[in-house]
């Protein structure tokens, strides 16, 4: 192996210290390209199962070629890549993106709910540079959006939107369009925080220029379409009729324990060990009351106690109150 693919013990222990901080952790491999290691939570919500997140990322890698290809019309050499797809809360998914982003709310119809696309500041410079014929391949300098910037960067949000407008529109029908072009900072009310989200991270590359891509899906906006990028439901394979009833044969012949039980007091062992012939003991009922029939601890009927010939029986007197 290449000394240059190794890692000093230095370099290593700073990325134990940062793991074990809870901050993400920045690896290189060695084609130059950053991956991010960062700390599991379980708490975070399952609302999209995985196979609805990897048909999910399927589908947005094809908006990504798409995307490059309409932005490469434009004179924009841009490669797009999906780097990440992760469930959170809005609002943690929210903070994914820089602050200073700017961020497009999508109009999601037949729906009526939102979506939200962010880029970050210095792609869309970038972007603008190349719409306005700069040929330099060099960083852009970081500088604010003046209002003519803002109305190119509207341009480079159209292209985004159509090209992803035209992906949910194969997958599930639904059309995108972008009523609200604002900062990033300035869209986090457009959904409840704790809604569960699903964010995909793309990583945008023009020369020498690197950003982020950000795509939040919440669940309550995607959820009426969620057959389009979900398993094949089972609603059209044709039932069989005995099936209901050979599950019920199957299942007579298993033995249970019913209980028929007068009532039940606790009591401290110490008395339970004192007890001896001839004590009573009172259970705190009437002596008239019904006796309840029991399979394990589910009362399913009110009985009263009784003689069948020589053996005691229990005559069902109506079925329990409580029965699920």
């Amino acid at each position: 192996m290449s000394s240059k693919r190794l890692m000093s013990e230095g370099r290593i222990a700073s990325l134990f210290e940062r793991a074990a901080a809870d901050r993400p952790v920045d690896i290189v491999d060695s084609g130059g390209r950053a991956r991010w290691l960062r700390t599991i939570d379980f708490t975070r919500p399952t609302k999209f199962t995985p196979d609805q997140e990897s048909r999910l990322r399927r589908a947005h890698e094809s908006f990504c070629r798409l995307a490059s290809t309409r932005l490469a019309g434009d004179r924009i050499p841009m490669e797009i890549e999906i780097v990440d797809v992760v469930q959170l809360t809005w609002s943690d998914a929210h903070a994914l993106s820089d602050r200073t982003a700017m961020s497009g709310t999508l109009l999601a119809e037949p729906m009526g709910s939102n979506l939200l696309l962010s880029l970050d500041v210095p792609l869309l410079l970038g972007c603008i540079e190349r719409l306005l014929g700069a040929p330099s391949e060099a960083p852009p300098a970081e500088r604010q959006l003046t209002d003519i910037d803002l109305a190119l960067v509207r341009r480079v949000f159209d292209i985004f939107v159509e090209s992803l407008s035209s992906t949910w529109e194969q997958l599930a029908g639904v059309r995108l369009s972008i009523p609200a072009l604002d900062a990033h900072s300035e869209t986090g009310q457009i959904i409840g925080s704790s809604e569960p989200t699903l964010a995909l991270q793309m990583e945008a590359r023009m020369q020498s220029t690197v950003g982020q891509i950000l795509l939040l899906l919440p669940h309550t906006s995607v959820a009426p379409v969620a057959a389009a990028y979900s398993k094949p439901s089972d609603a059209g394979r044709r039932s069989d009729p005995d099936a209901a009833s050979a599950v019920r044969d199957g299942l007579a012949g298993v033995d249970i324990t019913l209980r028929a039980e007068i009532g039940e007091v606790r009591m401290p062992v110490r008395e339970v060990l004192a007890l001896k012939p001839g004590d009573v003991v009172g259970l705190g009922i009437p002596a008239d009351a019904a006796m309840g029939l029991r399979v394990d601890d589910v009362l399913l009927h009110h009985v009263r106690p009784g003689r069948h010939g020589r053996a005691r029986a229990i005559q069902i007197l109506g079925p329990a109150e409580d029965v699920a």
